[in-house]
């Protein structure tokens, strides 16, 4: 009997210290709180993370708060060289991550940035062995090589980022596939240097410069780059061996090519993009260095033109003529603004809108003939149209919106039918005293009245011009 109780009891204590080492053996696989210093902001309101135990090992989850106090930062060097760290989670609470945060971190294979943080430090990154990183949308800068030497793969720059370090990626030596934000103005100094992207790059528009050594030492074979980008450094594709550059024939990238004896690949004059529908598209973007007379087709790749994208021909400032197809529906916002040369353009019944600014800054044009199927002159459609003498208002319009043809100088006459039943303040130029033609009791007559415009009754305009005729 007694074997028997001191077997069963050591059986029992075998069974209880295995349990023990069964959940302890998690706990040794993360580093806890315990592990990090914190220090108070200042101000006293919440906390930064100020150092970690460089002994700390296994997964690091930074908490959100503490000392009931929100933890708002990592700050610099925090978690330096603490090289048993494999992973960090990083939560929203946080707003920045300090410079060199996680630098020499070099087990660090994995990293969770919370939506939240929105800045990067200096090197925050650099040597962590990082498969890949997800940079949330609330993030604005990235610092100087901020993930450089990381083993990154594929990478999404969100398009809240509007500022990014120069070597930021730089020496990322399995990073293939590279998409860039939309909202970035310059690609920084050695940006991508020695990272052999495989695939495609393409140069958001509204990029003016690409840095010196941006993509040096890589193997893009080839790369997009808008005609905003009117700087490109003497390095910048250096030993980048197999490129084609393409672009439209004409802008700068189109220069720098041919001075690097680079490949150049021209676009078409015009861009297209398919409507949802299936049979249908629009022009959504123009050369902007296109010279002289355009006429835009009325079908492209079997689809039909259905409308002009905002922002299309904008700043095509040497295009002169345009004949839009009758096919066209919708010309959009700021479609032809700053087409300082543009004299004459053709508008078809078919279209039913012309979107604010459409014709903003359009200073040859002087005049136009309007279809008789809008129903609205919007915002700033044809402002700063310096050279616009006279222009007659359709009868299918029923208001004139508010800065419509302001800053055109050299309006004297404009016919305004009685359909118009509302026209907002500030509508002309206050500098000349353009000549309102329109119907007795009509909208156009009190406006005229309201704001010490010549006004003449069409009938009588009618009168006189029989008058002349019968002379």
């Amino acid at each position: 009997m007694k074997k028997l109780e001191k077997f069963l009891s050591v059986f029992l204590s075998a069974v209880l210290l295995l349990s023990v080492f069964s959940f302890a053996l998690p706990i040794a696989n993360a580093a806890g709180v315990e592990a990090l210093t914190f220090a108070l902001n200042e101000g006293g309101e919440s906390y930064c993370v100020s150092d970690c135990d460089e002994a700390a090992s296994g997964d690091i989850i930074i908490p959100s708060t503490y000392n009931e106090k929100p933890v708002t930062k990592i700050g610099n060097r925090a978690f330096f060289s603490c090289e048993n760290l494999t992973s960090a989670t990083i939560p929203g609470s946080v707003t920045g991550i300090g410079n060199e945060a996680f630098k020499d971190c070099y087990s660090m294979s994995s990293v969770n940035i919370s939506y939240g943080v929105t800045s990067i430090g200096d090197f925050a990154f650099e040597f962590c062995p990082l498969n890949s990183v997800t940079i949330p949308e609330s993030v604005v800068s990235i610092g100087e090589g901020a993930f450089s030497k990381c083993s990154i793969t594929s990478l999404i720059i969100p398009d809240s980022v509007v500022s990014v370090g120069e070597e930021a990626f730089a020496a990322c030596v399995d990073l293939q596939s590279i998409t860039i934000s939309n909202n970035l103005k310059t690609i920084s100094y050695g940006m991508f240097m020695n990272c052999p992207i495989g695939s495609s790059v393409i140069i958001p528009q509204g990029v003016t410069s690409i840095g010196d050594r941006a993509f040096a030492g890589g193997s893009i074979s080839s790369i997009t780059i808008p005609n905003s980008v009117t700087s490109i450094g003497a390095d910048t594709f250096f030993e980048c061996e197999n490129l084609t550059i393409y672009g439209y024939t004409g802008c700068y990238a189109y220069s720098y090519a041919r001075s690097k004896g680079i490949p150049f690949s021209s676009f078409p004059d015009l861009n297209f993009t398919d409507k949802s529908d299936g049979v249908s598209c629009y022009v959504s973007e123009c050369n902007k260095y296109i010279v002289g007379e355009l006429t835009i087709p009325s079908t492209h790749n079997g689809k039909t033109v259905t409308g002009i994208r905002e922002h299309a021909f904008e700043d095509c400032a040497a295009l002169t003529s345009v004949i839009i197809p009758d096919s066209v529906k919708s010309i959009n916002y700021s479609a032809f603004k700053n087409c300082t040369s543009l004299a004459s353009v053709t508008i078809p019944n078919s279209v039913t809108s012309i979107g604010e600014s459409a014709f903003s800054g359009c200073a040859a044009l002087s005049s136009i003939t309007l279809p008789d199927n809008i129903t609205m002159i919007y915002w700033c459609t044809f402002e700063d149209c310096t050279s616009l003498s006279s222009i007659t208002i359709p009868g299918s319009v029923t208001e004139i919106i508010s800065g419509a043809f302001r800053g055109c100088t050299s309006l004297a006459s404009i016919t305004i039918p009685e359909t118009v039943t509302t026209i907002n303040p500030f509508v002309f130029d206050t500098r000349n005293r353009t000549t309102i033609n329109g119907y007795t009791g009509s909208s156009a007559q009190i406006y005229a009245e309201n704001n010490n415009m010549p006004f003449v009754n069409t009938l009588d305009l009618r009168f006189i011009n029989n008058s002349v005729g019968l002379q």
